[in-house]
Formats: C-alpha cells, structure tokens, sequence
C-alpha cells in the first residue's frame, strides 16, 4: 500500500510538472507586455530568497534603472526558479551572488552558487526531464530551467550555465533585451 501511495504521488506531481509545462508555452503566445525597471523586480525577489532563507546569505549587486519590456508575472516566475536553484544546490558556506548589469542592448543578470557542480553538457540542463539534483533529493522532474529558458526566449532573451571551480559551484547568465533609449528616458 506504502509503495502504491507513493507511485500515486510520483505521477501527480509528474502530472502536475507536464501540464504547467504545457500551460506556460500557451500562455506565453499571450503575454501581457509591459515597461518595468528589471532592477526593481530582481531586488524584490531577492529580499524574499532572503526573508525565506535567513542562514543563506545573498549578494545582489544591481545597476539602477535596467528597464526592459516583459511580462512581469513570467519574468518573476523565472527568477524566482533560478534563485530557487541557486539555492538548493548551495552548499550554504559561501553567499549566492547576484549580479544585473546593463550593456548597450541587454541587461545582464548572473547568479552564482557554490556547492554541487555542473556535470556534463550544460546546454542539456535546459531540456525537459532533466535534472541535475541528487537522487536523494530530487523532488522535481527537470522542469525548472526548461521553463526559465521558454520565458527568456519568449521575451528576446536567452539563458546559459557554466561549471565553476575552485570552490564549485554553477553560474546561470541571464540576457534581455534592453528597452531603446528613446522609451527609456519617457518615464
């Protein structure tokens, strides 16, 4: 019955995964666009990984203003995955840092745990079903960054990963495409 209830659980959840999987690319056909201070959100989201997290520690460097032109609801859900990230494959000795800059065309976000490291293909990580958690712990099916990778494209951006060394870890680039200087300066 134990085994029986817990297969039960296995597949609502994988049920659950797939089908917000599916919600999020037609919702993402319909996006409610708006200008927003890309800055202003990632701090705000950071805060909260802080209030969750109080014996992890978070640096957040940002520039002020970073305006760019999303869907705020989707772009916040893809941090909140990525930070979540960060967090759970933290070791929890050293900050997660958090850092936006702005280019000429982009804003720039990377966040950086150190902990378990990137193994193998880091472009893989980006695919559905798969997951780069321990067994021990995985409580998810590999959708997280598949989703965050969908929303950034989805806006002009993209995502990548790379392994860190000494000590490891895994750093996540995230680009958007900024708003024109013209309808930047209209607030």
């Amino acid at each position: 019955v134990d085994r029986a209830e817990k297969s039960a659980q296995f597949m609502k959840r994988l049920i659950n995964e797939v089908s917000a999987s599916t919600s999020l690319e037609s919702a993402l056909e319909q996006m409610d666009w708006e200008r927003v201070d890309f800055s202003g959100l990632l701090q705000g989201k950071a805060d909260e990984f802080q209030d969750m997290h109080p014996d992890i520690h978070f640096n957040v460097s940002t520039a002020y203003p970073v305006f760019v032109s999303c869907d705020v609801h989707r772009i916040l859900q893809a941090l909140d995955k990525l930070i979540d990230n960060a967090v759970g494959h933290s070791c929890g000795k050293h900050p997660i840092s958090i850092r936006l800059v702005k280019s000429r065309a982009a804003a720039i976000l990377t966040i950086a745990n150190r902990g378990e490291p990137l193994i193998g293909d880091t472009q893989k990580i980006f695919e559905p079903f798969v997951s780069h958690k321990q067994q021990s712990m995985n409580t998810g099916f590999g959708f997280g960054l598949y989703i965050v990778k969908k929303i950034l494209e989805a806006h002009g951006g993209a995502v990548s990963a790379r392994c860190l060394r000494n000590p490891e870890g895994a750093e996540f680039t995230v680009t958007l495409p900024l708003l024109p200087a013209s309808l930047e300066a209209s607030t």
